[in-house]
This record gives C-alpha cells, sequence and structure tokens, in this order.
C-alpha cells in the first residue's frame, strides 16, 4: 500500500485521480484529481483543500465475474 504523500512535498500529475485527504470534508478521503490551474476536484466538481493524497492502487487482475 502506497504511503501518504503531504500537498507540501510533492504534487500528484495533472488529471490523475488520486485518494485524497481533506480534514474540512464530511467524510475526510475522496477521489480527486488537481486541474492545470492548481485546483483539486471531486467526481462533482466540489473543489476540495487536501493536506495529503496517494495514488490509488491498480485495479483487480483477471477476468470479470
Amino acid at each position: 500500500m502506497a504511503e501518504w504523500i503531504s500537498v507540501k512535498d510533492r504534487l500528484p500529475e495533472i488529471d490523475t485521480h488520486v485518494l485524497v485527504y481533506d480534514e474540512h470534508m464530511w467524510w475526510d478521503y475522496a477521489i480527486a484529481k488537481l486541474d492545470k490551474d492548481g485546483c483539486w476536484m471531486d467526481e462533482e466538481c466540489c473543489i476540495l483543500c487536501p493536506s495529503h493524497w496517494m495514488p490509488l492502487p491498480e485495479p483487480p487482475k483477471g477476468e470479470w465475474q
């Protein structure tokens, strides 16, 4: 499992979905991406202010049942 990365240390690639932690959100965690303007957006286009992020895991391998 990946380690949490502080947004102060490093940012993910632009438009790459990652797991973020934002203590100000209702549920603390979200899948989001950083846009070219430096804004963090979730799937519902809400602007987030995460303190940490980590890459998403690889999807399962093999055939779907």
